[in-house]
């Protein structure tokens, strides 16, 4: 018996097959953080027909609605900081690259990513992503 393991004999209860003993999600998914929140904004949107910012922006005063709106400006900068320190160090462990250069060359990798995303849109964007080859 492996330490931990969720199948019923260590104590820990059995999951059903299928996610039966969540309904209305897959077996295996954990709703934590972002995804929890892409979750309930998902469902938002189902149930009012409105998007998450347009719900606040209709029913808060506008000093609280600035406050959100830096909160996810700050929220957006930690994520984009921590993509190019976590890049820094891949090439540090894998190449030896110096953390600053590999930073450099995170973000160029990122902001060419990006110029293939804007100039040819969204299809070549996936191919360059999955280095697949255009279909014949």
């Amino acid at each position: 018996m492996q330490v931990g393991c969720n199948n019923g004999l260590d104590g820990v209860p059995a999951a059903r097959p299928g996610g039966a003993d969540r309904p209305g999600l897959r077996g295996g998914d954990r709703l934590r953080g972002p995804g929890l929140v892409q979750y309930l904004s998902a469902k938002l949107g189902l149930v009012t027909g409105r998007s998450l910012p347009e719900l606040p922006r209709d029913r808060l005063p506008r000093g609280t609605r600035l406050l959100y709106w830096a909160q996810a400006e700050i929220v957006a900068i930690a994520t984009d900081l921590a993509e190019a320190l976590g890049g820094a160090i891949a090439l540090r462990i894998l190449f030896g690259l110096p953390l600053l250069l590999g930073g450099i060359v995170t973000g160029a990798v990122s902001t060419a990513l990006l110029a293939v995303q804007n100039r040819a849109g969204q299809r070549p964007f996936e191919r360059v992503i999955t280095a697949r080859r255009r279909p014949s």
